[in-house]
C-alpha cells in the first residue's frame, strides 16, 4: 500500500503538501464520515460532508475548524498520548 506522502508527490509538491495538506488528513481522520467519504466507502457523498460548499482543501478546513469542538480535539489528544504510550512499550521491548 502506498504512503500518503507517495500519493502526494504524484500530484502536488512536497513542500505545498507539507505547507497546507498535511495538517488536515490526521483532523480529518478523527470523523469517520469524512474518513469514509476519503476512502469511497459507506455511501458517504459529497453534498454529506460538504453540503452547499464546492469541495476544496480550504472549505475541509472550514468545516474540520467548525467541528473541531472541545469533544473532538480532546478525543484526539488522546488517540496520540495511547499511541505515544504504545511506541515506547513497543520500544522497551525491543531494547531487552
Amino acid at each position: 500500500m502506498l504512503k500518503l506522502s507517495e500519493i502526494a508527490e504524484v500530484y502536488i509538491s512536497k513542500s505545498t503538501y507539507h505547507g497546507s495538506y498535511k495538517s488536515l488528513f490526521p483532523k480529518a481522520s478523527i470523523y469517520s464520515d469524512i474518513l469514509s467519504w476519503l476512502k469511497g466507502e459507506g455511501g458517504v457523498t459529497t453534498a454529506d460532508i460538504f453540503g452547499d460548499l464546492s469541495p476544496s482543501f480550504d472549505n475541509l478546513r472550514v468545516i474540520l475548524k467548525n467541528r473541531g469542538g472541545k469533544k473532538e480535539k480532546e478525543k484526539a489528544k488522546a488517540k496520540r498520548k495511547e499511541k505515544g504510550k504504545n511506541e515506547k512499550k513497543a520500544q522497551s521491548i525491543k531494547k531487552k
